[in-house]
């Protein structure tokens, strides 16, 4: 589903986007269309490595009135479906800006912070209906989006890398032997807790315990999911995967919510949109 004009249009009125200001708005837009122009080559879309911090600050402020907006037609409209409505349609044209508007932002240099701005950038695209745009951004980016290196580093960062891995082959769900390599993945972090759990919780201090054993709950509920929704994706199974994949997603947003993790809790807000399109997707 594309966004319309329409529905682009009705954005300026959602109390988010309104609260910005039709200057900023203004601004930010020919921002992005400046520098999308600067950075694409080839018909493909990268993110610019030229924005100032302040131009930075502003498309931040924009994309962040357009995802409350989304947010609130997401929960109104509970999930997206390939049903056209007012709401989903708010949504998809809500996503396709801020889609273009991470376009035109840095990347992060740093770890975790690249990764969860590519799995945001990645959900956002599946709302926006904007998947070949995704796959263009991959295919531009593919040093980006490879999973760091797991030498020495710790059990929490590894659940990370891993359950990273196998979102981005099912983003691009390229091939039947996805499948394979995703399972195998979810295979061994079944298997690492008793190798790597207890030395990692137990050298953490009496004050972080509970919250990185939180998050650690958190993870493995997202592994579960990854779990079931690649099933679903390749082959179909179950029949009725929408309960098991919300019961785990509240659980995991439930664990994080108390790790004090807030961009891991960001982007298990987004998750069950794309993963409910996915599923959808993989359908037809």
């Amino acid at each position: 589903m594309s966004s319309s004009s329409t529905a682009l249009d009705a954005l300026s009125g959602l109390w988010a986007v309104r609260a910005v200001g039709a200057d900023r708005l203004h601004d930010a837009d020919r921002l992005v269309r400046d520098r999308l122009a600067q950075s694409s080559g080839a018909g493909r879309t990268t993110c610019s490595e030229s924005t100032s911090k302040e131009q930075e600050n502003l498309l931040r402020i924009v994309a962040l009135a357009y995802k409350l907006a989304a947010r609130d037609s997401l929960r109104d409209s509970n999930m997206p479906s390939r049903t056209s409505t007012k709401l989903q349609d708010q949504v998809t044209a809500a996503c396709h800006r801020v889609f273009d508007i991470h376009c035109a932002l840095p990347v992060p240099t740093k770890i975790p912070e690249r990764l969860f701005f590519a799995l945001e950038l990645s959900t956002i695209a599946y709302c926006a209906d904007r998947v070949s745009d995704l796959h263009d951004w991959y295919e531009a980016h593919e040093e980006i989006i490879t999973p760091p290196s797991e030498t020495d580093t710790p059990w929490d960062r590894r659940l990370l890398y891993r359950i990273y891995r196998c979102w981005i082959r099912l983003f691009q769900k390229s091939e039947e032997g996805d499948l394979d390599r995703v399972l195998e993945i979810i295979t061994g972090l079944r298997a690492d807790p008793h190798r790597f759990e207890p030395e990692f919780v137990e050298n953490c201090s009496p004050y972080d315990r509970r919250t990185t054993a939180m998050r650690l709950i958190a993870l493995y509920h997202w592994a579960k999911v990854t779990e079931v929704l690649a099933i679903y994706m390749f082959k179909r199974q179950p029949a009725d995967p929408f309960p098991i994949l919300k019961q785990q997603f509240d659980s995991a947003l439930n664990a994080v919510a108390y790790s004090g993790d807030l961009q891991f809790e960001l982007i298990l807000h987004w998750l069950p949109a794309a993963a409910h399109i996915m599923a959808h997707a993989s359908t037809n």
